[in-house]
């Protein structure tokens, strides 16, 4: 079993992001999902960061389906 050698918080805002969906976000996100089951990183997320994340979560689908639909081919 790996040994955790690094501590990572995420603000809010961070996690958001990863609903704009860009490669490098799916790139990131996947890099971060191996270190975690590696227990290479430890994350931290604390009650205000996950209030935030669902407050704002739907907003910012919504402003991404926006965008879609600004952008759809005829």
């Amino acid at each position: 079993m790996a040994v955790i050698s690094r501590h990572l918080f995420v603000d809010t805002n961070v996690f958001l992001s990863f609903y704009d969906f860009t490669d490098d976000d799916l790139d990131s996100l996947s890099k971060l999902k191996g270190l975690l089951k590696e227990r290479h990183i430890k994350l931290f997320v604390t009650d205000q960061v996950k209030d935030e994340f669902y407050r704002n979560r739907e907003n910012k689908i919504k402003s991404c389906l926006d965008i879609f639909d600004k952008s759809r081919f005829s």
